[in-house]
């Protein structure tokens, strides 16, 4: 399974890129079966990295997860991991975290099971400066 994250623009440099991968190695015990990447505008030393959808600017880029259809765990870059990841890993179905502050749910964290195409399929990019940033 893969551990990916996104990084676009300048609000994150790339040490956040490689400390988020290095708390990823401390909390999860198995890495060599999970392997992190980064989805970037700006490759960052170290860290395998591969291109952003061109056509989702900014904070859209995190819905290309969805287009990869394989299983993985995404992370935004200002988590912080305090313990072990092997459940989170281990969970079969799609998971995403309820939102603390507002109904709804926040995808600094999620966990894909590869199943979930249907997202990227019906997603009309057309919506995007009518949706509320």
């Amino acid at each position: 399974m893969l551990i990916a994250c996104v990084k676009t623009g300048d609000k994150y440099d790339g040490e956040y890129v490689r400390r988020l991968k290095a708390s990823v190695e401390r909390h999860l015990p198995s890495t060599a079966d999970h392997p992190f990447v980064c989805f970037t505008d700006k490759p960052v030393d170290g860290v395998m990295c591969e291109p952003l959808p061109a056509e989702l600017p900014g904070w859209w880029a995190k819905l290309g997860m969805f287009r990869l259809r394989e299983p993985m765990l995404y992370l935004d870059m200002d988590v912080v991991i305090t313990g072990d990841l092997t459940p989170a890993i281990e969970w079969d179905e799609f998971g995403i975290l309820k939102d603390w502050w507002l109904p709804g749910f926040n995808s600094s964290v999620m966990k894909l099971t590869g199943d979930e195409g249907h997202v990227w399929d019906r997603f009309a990019p057309e919506m995007m400066p009518k949706l509320y940033m």
